[in-house]
């Protein structure tokens, strides 16, 4: 015989998420619950969160700010891997979005100028931005780096020949993102990537020289370009356009990548140089 106290399969039936009895209680014992169930929100496909978790979640969302990061920091990590909007939309329906990015949920309201950003104001930018990334290969990087690439711009705000522009909002986001995720305690390697990300974000969209483009794939890797170049993609079709730029920079990556696969194969090696100089083997 089945045992089914909680009705759990009626629920699995329905595929709604539920909290198992009551929700304010079950918070209570463990705030993280908040972001677990936005984190099965984003990660089961077809499931839905149920309306009654919203309440209680809206009323403890306080309670994160007492939870050790590394806990909210995996929740996280798990989450963006599923469907990064609907975790993005439940953080910022309970509340929890101020709690853990409070630099992102103030993108709301920051107007931006409609016949560059048609979609609205920052947080809506960022918002489709993150929907973008659906369409990529999945990456924590770049979908971490898709939601805070904008959030220098409260801070970068001014106006320039009469409309609103935001100078220096990549190196001010980078600033903040680097301090956002030594806050939540996310891997060196990767904060580090993500920071790059988001200091780099408009260099693709504007037109770049060979030589910065062969600079930042000798100073981050090729895999990490590749990144950046998605970043870009998910910043230009946020704001509804495809650039000439953004396609004339991906034509120079690719033939900086070319010479740099052919250089590699005619240069030679560590143990070569040796016998050449003299020198004796090592990092150098």
């Amino acid at each position: 015989a089945l045992y089914d106290s909680q009705n759990g399969s009626r629920d699995c039936a329905l595929r709604v998420l539920r909290f198992c009895g009551e929700p304010s209680e079950r918070i209570r014992e463990d705030p993280v619950r908040i972001l677990r169930f936005a984190r099965f929100s984003a990660v089961l496909p077809g499931f839905s969160p149920s309306a009654e978790g919203f309440a209680p979640c809206r009323d403890a969302c306080g309670e994160l700010a007492r939870i050790a990061p590394e806990r909210l920091t995996a929740e996280i990590r798990k989450a963006v891997m599923g469907d990064p909007v609907v975790f993005l939309d439940i953080l910022d329906e309970t509340g929890a979005l101020g709690e853990i990015f409070p630099e992102v949920a103030s993108l709301r309201g920051e107007a931006q100028d409609p016949a560059v950003h048609p979609e609205g104001d920052a947080f809506a930018h960022t918002r489709k931005c993150v929907s973008i990334t659906r369409s990529l290969p999945c990456d924590t990087r770049l979908r971490i780096a898709a939601l805070l690439h904008d959030i220098g711009k409260p801070r970068s705000r001014d106006v320039c020949d009469g409309t609103v522009c935001f100078p220096g909002h990549e190196e001010a986001g980078a600033l903040m993102a680097k301090d956002i995720l030594q806050r939540l305690r996310f891997p060196v390697k990767e904060a580090r990537e993500i920071v790059a990300l988001v200091r780099n974000h408009g260099v693709l969209l504007r037109d770049a020289s060979a030589e910065s483009i062969a600079g930042l794939l000798c100073e981050h890797g090729a895999e990490w370009l590749d990144l950046l170049f998605q970043t870009a993609w998910c910043d230009m079709l946020g704001a509804g356009c495809v650039r000439e730029a953004w396609i004339a920079n991906r034509r120079k990556a690719l033939g900086v990548g070319i010479r740099a696969l052919r250089e590699r194969d005619v240069l030679p090696s560590g143990a070569a140089l040796g016998e050449l100089t003299g020198a004796e083997s090592g990092p150098a």
